[in-house]
């Protein structure tokens, strides 16, 4: 759900179009991220047991959603757009890298055999 919200924020075409929705899936996508996806974050760091350098890097993920939410909270009811852009790029990249490293820790075993044969 916060993937297909984020995807969709992020589409100057849609965003242009569509400003009332944009600000709509953007407040929403902010309310659950605070309320579900930073302690989802949290459960599946705490018990996913790959690598202990990646489980201290996937914590630095939910005080970033934190930040970057809320600063681009901030500079959009300041008036800055650019800023709140950047901040709120900054915030959809927390939620993909956290995506694509889970797939790239689940694929290692496999291309880690392959290579080994």
């Amino acid at each position: 759900v916060i993937t297909a919200g984020l995807t969709f924020q992020l589409i100057p075409p849609l965003r242009k179009k569509f400003i009332g929705w944009h600000r709509s899936v953007g407040q929403a996508l902010l309310g659950f991220t605070f309320l579900v996806g930073i302690p989802t974050f949290v459960s599946l760091t705490a018990n996913f047991r790959f690598s202990g350098a990646v489980q201290y890097i996937e914590f630095t993920i939910p005080p970033l959603l934190l930040f970057f939410g809320i600063k681009g909270w901030r500079e959009i009811r300041a008036k800055d757009v650019q800023a709140h852009r950047s901040s709120m790029i900054m915030f959809s990249s927390c939620f993909f890298y956290f995506g694509a490293l889970r797939v790239f820790m689940i694929a290692l075993p496999a291309f880690h055999t392959l290579a080994g044969s």
